[in-house]
């Protein structure tokens, strides 16, 4: 009777690695592929709102620092007025013709039949004045570096 059992029992097919455990470790890298996936998911989505934006707000940047730019202009304007409102005060308040003619020349006006000529004065330019274009992060390094190594009465290569 024995054998009988024994023959109609089925044999299992001999495993090299116990099926509770790879069934743990396919459960757990299907978990992490779902969160990295989700994760990705959450940070293409917060790229994409951020271009979004961006683009959207630009329009805003420019419009707020134009009117900053503006509001610069106008005070300079305001400034110059009043300067220009004092001086016309200091030329009436001048007693002499000479002195008033002195101060109006100063102003730039000039008598009927004269041609005005603005002779500028003659200055040297400081080398901020010369170059236009910012100095790059790198430059300015670079010249802090030398600023070790060279002599301080020394005159540094461009």
């Amino acid at each position: 009777m024995r054998e009988a059992k024994e023959m109609g029992r089925r044999r299992r097919p001999v495993r090299s690695y116990p099926r509770r455990r790879f069934s743990r470790i396919k459960s757990r890298v299907l978990k992490v592929l779902r969160i990295s996936g989700l994760v990705g998911a959450i940070c293409l989505c917060l790229v994409t709102v951020w271009m979004i934006g961006a683009k959207a707000a630009k329009p805003y940047l420019i419009a707020r620092r134009e009117s900053s730019e503006i509001a610069q202009i106008e005070r300079q304007f305001v400034v110059a007025k009043a300067e220009k409102k004092k001086l016309k005060e200091d030329l009436r308040d001048t007693p002499k013709p000479e002195g008033m003619t002195i101060e109006a020349r100063k102003l730039g006006w000039v008598k009927k039949g004269e041609i005005a000529v603005v002779v500028e004065e003659h200055r040297r330019l400081k080398e901020s004045e010369l170059s236009t274009e910012q100095e790059s992060l790198w430059s300015t390094f670079g010249r802090w570096i030398l600023g070790f190594f060279m002599k301080p009465d020394a005159e540094r290569p461009r």
